[in-house]
């Protein structure tokens, strides 16, 4: 049989569980549970003390720790770690029971900390809490209501190295909006305990979504031994309707990168996308001893557009000022493996009587370095017409022999230039081709359809 124990005081009441034993909610907002594998505490003074394994639920808040403090007269809770192992000299090398703090789906893990069920303040110790795919410590965290921390002398990361992380942001003071921003000052970025700049001021976004903040960088290190700070910049959502970014990459032995781009649309008008990058780098070459230095970039768009009912304008361009550009530069691995570049521009026309399409389009190898562009592409097309018209006054009547024969029309005009590799010259050729068919439908001895036709 279960024995549960309620302390019954004003406003809150307390119910103890046994270890590893649920209790069901019984209605009352202000009851909370704990359990522990040891309680100490008693009646005259309302304070219980839970050891080992401790836990303690309240609403939606679930606090677990090595120690547990419930001081009911002042509605506070205090939850600690103990020391694990010890060194000679009395310092403490671990901590075991590290309290963990989690409300809905805030978590904090600390040293110590303390919560007020009146106020819904706490303060967390030598803390860290994580966010949006960030890590945020700091000395102290206060929880001020359901939606807002403050943090001091604290830092955030995106690295997943947990203890020494390769970079990180530091910070005096940090407040924190739940699903809101994140306001820091002043920020210091640190790569490995070394500052590399500060700015005295940094707003963060801190909500799922598009919302205009800094984007947090990357820290990469390549097997060359470089250092690399990348995509640290800002986004900009003023709308719904567009958006841009733009980012920055500092290569410590290379030198710096600029990219970015953009989205636009207008409901059923419009809609496309653009991207571009700039890389100034240098490689040494110790053989001769002279730095060779290099200017590239990269730029690649696409945009589909509703010019009528009946007419579309669709374009795909990528350019690259260099074939081993995304190779030097970039981390997607489908950019680095891919070794064709494709260009492309289409639009369509449709009418009552036929359709108008003209393209332009160029391809280009970068490992052998062919080349082709199809320029003009232009067809003009007659839908299937009845060769004599039916006069008016014979609409309801069936088809005359004749007034089943129907012809149709394509026109195509084509040019063509290829280049077989970067050395040898371009091949060019020009032409227009035509295509008219004639065609009628009718029947034999009321049960067999013959429709015969001829094309030229």
């Amino acid at each position: 049989m279960i024995r549960l124990t309620f302390l019954f005081f004003p406003l809150v009441v307390f119910c103890q569980v046994p270890k590893d034993t649920s209790a069901r909610q019984t209605g009352l907002d202000t009851m909370i549970y704990y359990g522990a594998d040891t309680t100490d505490g008693t009646m005259s003074n309302s304070i219980v003390i839970l050891k080992n394994n401790a836990w303690v639920r309240y609403r939606n808040l679930t606090i677990k720790a090595a120690k547990i403090t419930l001081d009911q007269p002042h509605r506070k809770m205090l939850a600690e770690s103990v020391p694990d192992s010890i060194d000679s000299t009395g310092q403490i090398l671990r901590w075991k029971g590290i309290p963990e703090f989690r409300e809905s789906d805030q978590v904090f893990n600390g040293r110590s900390m303390e919560y007020n069920f009146d106020t819904k303040r706490g303060k967390v110790i030598l803390g860290e809490t994580k966010m949006q795919d960030g890590v945020y410590y700091g000395q102290t965290i206060r929880k001020i209501g359901d939606s807002t921390m403050y943090i001091r002398g604290g830092r955030f990361t995106t690295c997943d190295v947990k203890e020494t992380p390769h970079f990180f942001f530091r910070t005096k003071e940090l407040k924190i909006t739940v699903r809101d921003l994140i306001v820091a000052k002043p920020i210091v970025l640190y790569i490995h305990e070394v500052p590399l700049f500060a700015l005295p001021f940094g707003v963060f976004p801190n909500r799922s979504g598009r919302s205009s903040g800094i984007t947090p960088p990357v820290y990469v290190e390549l097997p060359t031994g470089e250092r690399q700070v990348r995509n640290f910049g800002y986004y900009y959502a003023p709308n719904d309707y567009w958006d841009a970014l733009l980012q920055g990459d500092y290569l410590d032995k290379s030198g710096y990168g600029i990219h970015g781009g953009g989205n636009y649309a207008k409901r059923y008008s419009y809609n496309g996308n653009f991207n571009f990058s700039y890389t100034n780098t240098h490689a040494l070459n110790y053989s001769d001893i002279h730095d060779t230095r290099q200017e590239s970039g990269a730029f690649q768009m696409n945009h589909n557009q509703t010019l009528t009912e009946r007419s579309n304008l669709n374009a795909s361009i990528n350019y690259s000022s260099s074939k081993s550009f995304y190779q030097r530069t970039s981390l997607n691995p489908q950019q680095v493996l891919n070794r064709q570049q494709n260009s492309n521009i289409n639009y369509t026309s449709s009418y009552d009587w036929g359709g108008v399409s003209a393209s332009a389009s160029q391809s280009k190898n970068f490992d052998n370095g062919a080349s082709s562009l199809t320029f003009p592409n232009v067809t003009f097309s007659k839908n299937t017409t009845p060769l004599f018209t039916k006069p008016e006054r014979d609409r309801d009547k069936p088809d005359t022999w004749y007034q089943g024969i129907r012809y149709s029309y394509n026109s195509t005009l084509l040019g063509q230039q290829d280049r077989p590799n970067d050395t040898t010259r371009t091949e060019a050729g020009y032409g227009m081709q035509h295509a008219v068919g004639v065609s009628t439908s009718f029947k034999v001895l009321k049960y067999l359809n013959v429709s015969p036709g001829v094309s030229l």
